[in-house]
């Protein structure tokens, strides 16, 4: 209906190009020492661009004659699901080839044509020219086996990030370049203590780069119904560092099994966080133009969201392995076997609520980190026949902090996942498998 209805069409495209090229080399010395360098250059561009509507809202009225039965088409939900019987199963939902037959919405003529979302606009290019040196050593110390490698890494990136930004009542392409380098040192060694039980230490600095769409400088405005977002990039983002150190202890039993213990420490600095917040769009320095063809009035609350670099903070834990197979015990159960492992992770992380850093800092922790999580799986193999059986659980784990409404954060419940699988060879090109995936519903 004209005035309370809206067709979007929003067709976007991205497009990516990776360049690199490396130079390695190694020279064997006496004692035990390899020494190995190389230089690397990588050139990553990035690409983005959408079209839209010039006005959502500007929908002709139903011709004479016909009503929205014959736009709408009925959508069933319920076949082999056993939903009780007050479940919602039936939804009246648009027929998209009925309205092209009608209104021709795809030939992006009168009021269906399409133009430019210039806020949807970035193009990022990242070049990055490193270099690094590294000594592999074997020794022999306390009559024990040691190995392990030491070295480090330097690297330079350049980057250049456009977009168009708001200049008064319109938008103006822009070109922000920003730079930085550093210095990556790592050791690893591990002792062989028998022929079946291994200790391993690993120091290293580790970085983690922001994806490249969120590098454009400029933002965007969007409406859906009652969704009404404004997102920006940051092309000031530096990477996410982390100073890591790591423990583990492997026992070999025999063929095929191990049983495995892991420490893990993170300090963690510049992490890269989504800033999420409320605000009414009068309040964002924003043109009213932007909300032209929209429902979107300027008193309206928006979301609002933009990557940034927050302080950080720690993170530490531990992991154990197990894997078996039952070869040990007779006949048709020694094609069985487990595999499990479980993993406690303790994280503190400092998220901002302003883009300056004068608001409140909020500690919590880690995006998308479950404290607790495990996963056991029971198998069945030999040469024609495989089945098993595999048991996920992680704890609840955030996903927004700060979260939307003004909440402190926004999370996911604890999941309990069961997957299950078989398959038969029915001759040696040939195999059938079945497979059921979250058979728990959740």
């Amino acid at each position: 209906m004209p005035g309370q209805s809206e067709v979007r069409l929003t067709p976007e495209w991205v497009d990516n190009s990776f360049t690199t090229y490396k130079l390695n080399g190694e020279y064997d010395l006496d004692g035990g020492i390899t020494l190995k360098g190389g230089v690397d250059y990588r050139k990553f561009e990035y690409g983005s661009r959408a079209l839209q509507r010039v006005n959502t809202s500007d929908v002709p009225a139903i011709p004479g004659g016909a009503g929205i039965a014959a736009l709408s088409k009925i959508f069933e939900f319920d076949k082999g699901l056993g939903l009780p019987d007050s479940a919602l199963r039936v939804w009246l939902a648009p027929d998209l080839q009925a309205y092209n037959d009608t209104y021709d919405i795809y030939s992006n003529t009168g009021i269906w044509a399409l133009q430019e979302n210039t806020g949807s606009r970035a193009d990022v290019t990242e070049e990055t020219s490193g270099a690094y040196v590294q000594a592999d050593f074997e020794f022999d110390l306390f009559g024990l086996p040691w190995r392990g490698d030491v070295g480090v890494r330097y690297f330079k990136t350049d980057q250049a990030s456009s977009g168009n930004v708001i200049r008064g009542t319109g938008r103006e392409y822009v070109t922000v370049e920003n730079s930085y380098d550093m210095w990556l040192p790592s050791w690893n060694l591990a002792v062989d203590f028998r022929e079946d039980l291994i200790g391993r230490v690993s120091v290293a600095k580790t970085i983690a780069r922001p994806g490249l769409g969120s590098l454009s400088p400029g933002g965007n405005v969007t409406v859906q119904g009652a969704n009404r977002n404004y997102s920006s990039g940051n092309p000031f983002l530096d990477p996410t560092q982390s100073k890591n150190v790591d423990f583990s202890l492997e026992w070999y039993p025999q063929s095929g099994a191990v049983l495995a213990l892991g420490l893990f420490y993170k300090d963690i600095d510049t992490f890269v966080q989504s800033l999420q917040r409320s605000a009414v769009y009068n309040t964002l320095g924003l043109p009213d133009s932007l909300l032209n063809g929209t429902v979107a009035t300027p008193d309206m609350v928006f979301q609002v969201t933009q990557p940034i670099n927050s302080p950080g903070g720690e993170l530490k834990g531990f992991e154990v392995n197990y894997q078996q197979p039952f070869t040990f015990l007779p006949g048709f159960w020694s094609d069985f076997g487990l595999l499990a492992n479980y993993t406690y992770v303790s994280s503190d992380i400092e998220y901002l609520t302003s883009t300056n850093g004068t608001g409140p800092v909020i500690d919590a922790s880690l995006i998308g980190l479950s404290k607790t999580a495990w996963n056991v799986t029971v198998y069945y193999e030999n040469d024609t026949f495989s089945a098993r059986v595999s048991a996920a659980y992680r704890d609840p784990y955030l996903t927004a902090v700060p979260g939307a409404d003004f909440n402190s954060w926004q999370g996911t419940n604890a999941t309990t996942n069961i997957d299950a699988q078989m398959s038969y060879n029915l001759t040696e090109s040939v195999r059938l498998s079945v497979e059921g995936l979250n058979l728990t519903d959740e």
